[in-house]
């Protein structure tokens, strides 16, 4: 395992300037804080004006070759410059870890993580194309019920290749209210709903 470092620089896709900003100020965000091997990532950014309001909004695709490798990676700081104004962000880490077993086309992979001070559980499923199986979901009422927050994030539906032909892939993340409560709970098949045959904790 090793670091990988690297800086994008890129226009904005789009944007709105009103005034000079009073603070020079960029967030970042990516659409998976814990990515794997040949994964395609989406990084987002948004431009504080403060005392104007968000100035502008912008997204890069990293394509999957840029997660080729397994460990931690590196993305920003990224640098923009609107009206003699330079806007900077600070950087994030992503941990890359290994693809899914390319002979598996039907399971469900579930991961606590850790990425930029934020917990996490991210939920992966694998099912047959155009088939009317359940998707395996979180119980998070069962989860709050033990005075921990969870909140669903984002939920995204696609398609994956494996050994046997071609499938549907869906991924889930859901985010903890603190790294502290991510710690209070150790995930098992009870804290879930229509869980298949396959299921990996990692």
């Amino acid at each position: 395992m090793y670091s990988k470092t690297t800086t994008i620089f890129c226009a904005i896709l789009f944007f709105t300037i009103a005034h000079n900003a009073l603070a020079q100020r960029l967030k970042l965000t990516v659409n998976n804080p814990a990515p794997r091997i040949g994964d395609e990532l989406a990084v987002s950014y948004n431009i504080d004006g403060s005392a104007h309001g968000m100035l502008g909004i912008g997204a890069v695709s990293m394509m999957p070759a840029f997660l080729a490798d397994k460990g931690p990676v590196t993305i920003g700081p990224i640098a923009i410059t609107l009206n003699g104004v330079l806007y900077t962000s600070d950087s994030l880490v992503l941990h890359v870890a290994q693809p899914l077993p390319a002979g598996i086309k039907d399971g469900v992979w579930i991961r606590k993580v850790e990425s930029n001070g934020v917990a996490y559980i991210i939920v992966e499923q694998r099912f047959e194309v155009g088939s009317n199986k359940k998707l395996a979901e979180l119980n998070v009422d069962k989860i709050k019920k033990r005075g921990i927050l969870v909140e669903l994030e984002g939920a995204q539906l696609s398609t994956q290749s494996t050994l046997t032909g071609t499938v549907q892939y869906r991924i889930s993340i859901h985010r903890f209210g603190n790294v502290a409560q991510s710690k209070m709970i150790e995930l098992e098949r009870t804290f879930f709903t229509n869980l298949p045959e396959n299921v990996f904790f990692e």
